[in-house]
């Protein structure tokens, strides 16, 4: 038995049927936006697409995945887990495929910790990297997107609106970072009123991994993890102006460092299967007073989508190889105290 089929089982209905509902509900945005707003110039845009175009987009993208799973391996590391960059290239593109491709409860993150746990002395502490990988990339997004926003208010295009979303970005960053808070807190109070309780334990210990990369020794692979992390959204942002042009989607360069980061978190919305569905409308609506055609932003969203899904499909075969029974070879971790 493979990896793939240990660490994601048969899809049960109800989660085969969400799946769908999910997928479904994203195509039908889509295709409300390209007949209401897009018409046939949607189509006739994304076919105009030179193929290389399609080919190092998927590339560029790949290129982007490396320096993510390059930045948990540095995480990993600093706990004294020696995964190999070719390993965590192997699990971070099965994370991918999962996330967009399997019917399961399981996503791709859940999937990555389980995989790597044996190789990193447990799946708790294979979790708070990537929690730490998650949460310095959601620092790095919101940063950028900030500062986007704030250049664009200072420039006389962003208005009112534009200070209204960022409000409601250091809003979210409160509300992420007390809650983080609170569930620290909760975690180990719970679990010394109920010693033995099983998942209280694995919940408590998981808030022990994630303390040992909050010790003031590791203020250094922080600041690198964001410091890594600023480069790949900057990356994606690239990438985005890059696919923008392809579609003759006629922006200022400038524009993309907030409108990005934006669709990006409009794309966490539970709807579409990776915010298909939900990035387009969002696009649409944020673009709307610029004058740009709405069928070329449909086609420019699309064409991300396109390029996220294609680059997901080799993760169902990278874990090939990846051995979910190498525990009894792992090197010594360091203890989480």
């Amino acid at each position: 038995m493979n990896d793939t089929q240990q660490a994601a089982p048969k899809a049960r209905p109800a989660a085969l049927a969400g799946w769908l509902a999910r997928l479904v509900v994203g195509l039908v945005i889509v295709a409300v936006l390209v007949l209401w707003r897009g018409g046939d110039k949607t189509w006739r845009v994304l076919q105009a697409v030179p193929w290389p175009v399609w080919i190092g987009a998927v590339l560029f993208y790949w290129l982007g995945q490396v320096l993510s799973a390059w930045k948990w391996q540095y995480l990993l590391r600093a706990r004294g887990a020696r995964l190999s960059l070719i390993e965590c290239c192997r699990l971070y593109l099965v994370g991918m495929f999962w996330n967009l491709w399997m019917p399961t409860n399981i996503g791709g993150d859940a999937a990555r910790a389980y995989l790597a746990g044996p190789r990193c002395g447990g799946a708790a502490s294979a979790a708070a990297s990537i929690l730490v990988e998650r949460l310095t990339g959601f620092l790095a997004l919101l940063a950028i997107g900030s500062i986007g926003l704030l250049i664009s208010v200072l420039q006389g295009a962003g208005g009112a609106q534009g200070i209204r979303v960022i409000v409601a970005a250091m809003a979210v960053l409160a509300l992420f970072a007390g809650g983080a808070l609170a569930a620290r807190a909760a975690a180990y109070r719970l679990t010394a009123r109920s010693p033995h309780n099983k998942w209280l334990g694995k919940w408590a210990s998981l808030h022990r991994a994630l303390d040992f990369y909050a010790q003031r020794e590791r203020r250094a692979v922080l600041l690198t993890a964001l410091a890594l992390s600023l480069l790949f959204q900057s990356s994606q942002i690239a990438l985005n102006i890059a696919l923008a042009r392809a579609v003759n989607l006629d922006l200022p360069g400038s524009t993309f460092w907030w409108l990005v980061p934006l669709l990006a978190l409009a794309s966490l919305v539970p709807l579409g299967i990776g915010g298909l569905g939900v990035r387009e409308a969002a696009a649409v609506g944020l673009l709307h007073n610029t004058g740009v055609a709405a069928g070329s932003v449909v086609a420019w969203s699309l064409l991300w989508q396109a390029t996220v899904w294609l680059a997901s499909l080799p993760g169902i075969v990278g874990a090939r190889g990846v051995s979910h029974q190498n525990s009894s070879a792992a090197p010594p971790v360091e203890p989480d105290s």
